[in-house]
């Protein structure tokens, strides 16, 4: 049997899996779910759609790889559009390091996951 996977699908895939796991425990189970429609977004249905994804990258799955990048940017867009709402209605935010790791996750997902040697192997 070929093995066409690559350590760098399965490493992604891991550590998508971990965080999404960790912090969907951490939203559900520690602090108090905001149950509005962004909510409900960013703390239910992005985590398990990342989780879902996880699953299809390791099964080396097309799927997996475009709920990834759809994840991601989505998470991308809803980021953006949490800055520029705070930024506009409520206050000036300041550089914050988990902002710069809100954006630079989903940009690594999406970069590593759109590589033509990478797309290659989920086919």
């Amino acid at each position: 049997m070929e093995n066409k996977g690559s350590a760098g699908i399965v490493v992604l895939a891991v550590v998508i899996l971990f965080f999404a796991v960790l912090y969907l425990i951490l939203r559900l189970f520690i602090n108090a779910v905001n149950y509005n429609f962004q909510g409900v977004l960013t703390y239910i249905i992005f985590p398990t759609s990342y989780i879902i994804s996880a699953i299809g990258l390791l099964m080396l799955k097309n799927w997996g790889r475009l709920l990834a990048i759809i994840t991601a940017s989505m998470a991308l867009l809803t980021l953006l559009f949490g800055i520029v709402f705070t930024f506009i209605i409520k206050h000036p935010i300041g550089f914050s390091y988990p902002i710069l790791l809100g954006f630079l996750f989903p940009l690594i997902i999406i970069y590593y996951l759109t590589r033509p040697t990478i797309k290659e192997r989920f086919k």
